[in-house]
């Protein structure tokens, strides 16, 4: 009874919380509401097309093949998004479970820790799995429009994700408090890290030695049997992706009796153990809570003795950082370097999600090892080395997006602290800027370079690509922290809340845009070229075409260089510490 009471009253807050807060927004600013709206919608009108242009492409091209490809394809989406959706949860659950302002009041208040748990673990289903669902109904949709799927595909769709999602939730927070309970062997955890490290570094050398495949390799017969091959453990009855796409390919035949046979599979197991979960994890909430809040978050070498701890107890490995940017960047400003580096360090949800994000990128780097096959030549070679290009600068402008934008709103109440300093607010603003740009670069470009090593690309085109992904750098890293100082928001210590605001979606659109106007202007001559377009007109029309869209390319990076800046340091005049 405490449990559905205290259901009831949080379930009503929520909602009259969420209510006020559109209602401000409408109130307050209209322009942001609209161009979060507009936003989504375009995304979702977007999304269907391309998903409906490439699935009808592929179902209609390849009679045979392409629908042996496109059902594998459900299997795979499902199986790789469950894995995501656990990691989502855990790393959400993280925030909301242990380090939630709601949730550390409500901890010591007289209300069983259980009942805690069970509230905050499905709002962090809830959180984790909403973007999830954003992402897949325009694909979910074009598929069934593709195969011109019966009405019952679409009643089955919302009911089938609902289940899917409660059960790969349940599985995440399972996943956080095991991690919980081995940060508290530290030895434990450095040992599996190092294994997992060498194990993605043995896979890597055995990608880029391996030899490239023969010519018979290369036939499409042979192609479709190594997909299959390597798919084939996403198709296994007891894998939870295997029941939702059976479920869902049930429905889209009309057999509706076996969608409902997984439907109930899927609803009872997430039933299940969502009950394991409410009833063994809610009781090891309070053990967890009390290690995560209790822990010292110091790294020790593993040398270091209690002797030299006690004489050096404010000293961690971040330490090392400090000594390193003085000669660069000055005193002050390296010490700012040091201390946002420490904040980012200190909190898990920061760079765990840091973390996957370049696990992904490292697993895209290493399957790039298979695009040398015989593609080297003609349209095929520019469109697959420019659409790297892409990949790596939509990488840049999400890391800038999600990293950057919240750094100057993070300063939250210490920002008077930090503006009376000897560096004051431009100086805040100038080492924000060059610490983004200095670190973004290394990493993209570096990311950038063993790209192209792996294509195969020519030297010019390389230095070509390093050049434009260091000038996006800079331009990304200057929109970001310059729309983070104009639209700043001192009131949440949450980087994805702060990021989830009207700027961070003005800055998320406007690096879009700016990533697709330069992609553009650099693949479009290469493209035209290659089409033969200008054999008619003069042999000398490519190199001139080539050379102006690296010149608007140029002139528009200087300009979201300057104009971001500018405005930034406007604003930063005119704030009142």
């Amino acid at each position: 009874m405490e449990t559905l009471r205290f259901f009831h009253l949080a379930t009503r807050t929520s909602h009259l919380l969420m209510k006020r807060k559109m209602s401000e927004l409408l109130r307050a600013s209209k322009l942001m509401a609209s161009v979060i709206a507009g936003f989504c919608l375009c995304y979702l009108g977007g999304a269907y097309y391309m998903s409906y242009r490439a699935l009808d492409y592929v179902y209609k091209q390849f009679p045979l093949v392409g629908t042996i490809v496109l059902e594998r394809m459900v299997f795979v989406t499902f199986g790789i998004l469950m894995v995501m959706l656990m990691i989502s949860t855990a790393v959400i659950g993280y925030t909301t479970l242990f380090k939630n302002k709601e949730t550390i009041w409500l901890f010591p208040h007289p209300l069983s820790h259980e009942t805690l748990f069970r509230w905050k673990s499905i709002e962090a289903i809830t959180l984790s799995s909403w973007a999830f669902v954003f992402l897949l109904i325009p694909l979910a949709i074009a598929y069934g429009h593709v195969y011109q799927a019966p009405w019952g595909y679409y009643l089955w769709l919302p009911f089938l994700l609902a289940a899917f999602v409660a059960f790969c939730g349940v599985f995440g927070l399972c996943l956080l408090f095991f991690f919980i309970w081995l940060s508290r062997y530290p030895v434990v955890l450095a040992i599996l890290l190092s294994a997992w490290i060498g194990l993605m570094l043995a896979l890597g050398i055995s990608l880029f030695t391996s030899p490239p495949p023969d010519v018979d390799a290369l036939k499409t017969t042979n192609i479709m049997s190594q997909l299959l091959n390597n798919t084939r453990f996403l198709t296994h009855p007891l894998w939870p992706g295997y029941w939702l796409s059976r479920g869902l390919l049930s429905a889209l035949d009309g057999a509706h009796s076996n969608t409902l046979y997984y439907f109930l599979l899927l609803t009872s197991n997430a039933l299940f153990f969502n009950m394991l979960s409410f009833t063994c994890l809610s009781r090891a909430y309070a053990i967890a809570w009390n290690s995560v809040h209790t822990r010292s978050q110091r790294f020790r070498l593993p040398w270091t003795t209690n002797q030299t701890a006690n004489r050096h107890p404010d000293w961690s490995i971040l330490d090392l950082l400090h000594p390193l940017l003085r000669p660069f960047m000055g005193g002050p400003a390296a010490a700012l370097a040091w201390k946002d580096a420490k904040t980012f360090f200190r909190d898990p949800q920061q760079w765990l999600q840091f973390a996957v994000f370049f696990g992904i990128m490292g697993i895209y780097v290493l399957n790039l090892q298979k695009m040398r096959i015989d593609v080297q030549t003609g349209f095929w070679s520019h469109f697959i080395a420019h659409m790297n290009l892409a990949a790596c600068s939509m990488t840049l402008g999400t890391l800038t997006t999600r990293f950057v934008f919240p750094q100057f709103s993070l300063e939250g109440r210490r920002l008077w602290l930090v503006g009376l300093s000897p560096v004051g607010l431009k100086g805040v603003i100038w080492q924000k800027f060059w610490t983004s740009m200095v670190f973004s670069t290394v990493i993209v470009a570096g990311l950038t370079l063993i790209s192209c090593l792996v294509l195969s690309l020519p030297l010019w085109q390389t230095a070509q690509f390093l050049l434009v992904i260091i000038l996006m750098a800079a331009a990304l890293s200057s929109l970001s922290v310059g729309l983070g100082v104009l639209y700043p928001n001192f009131k949440e210590d949450n980087p994805a809340k702060i990021v989830s605001g009207f700027g961070g979606t003005l800055c998320l659109v406007l690096t879009f845009l700016y990533v697709a106007i330069c992609i553009a202007c650099l693949a479009l001559p290469s493209q035209v070229t290659i089409a033969g377009r200008l054999a008619e007109v003069g042999a000398g029309w490519p190199g001139i075409l080539q050379f102006a869209g690296l010149g608007i390319v140029l002139l528009l990076s200087l300009l979201c260089i300057a104009l971001p800046l500018w405005l930034a340091f406007q604003k930063a005049s005119r704030l009142e510490l």
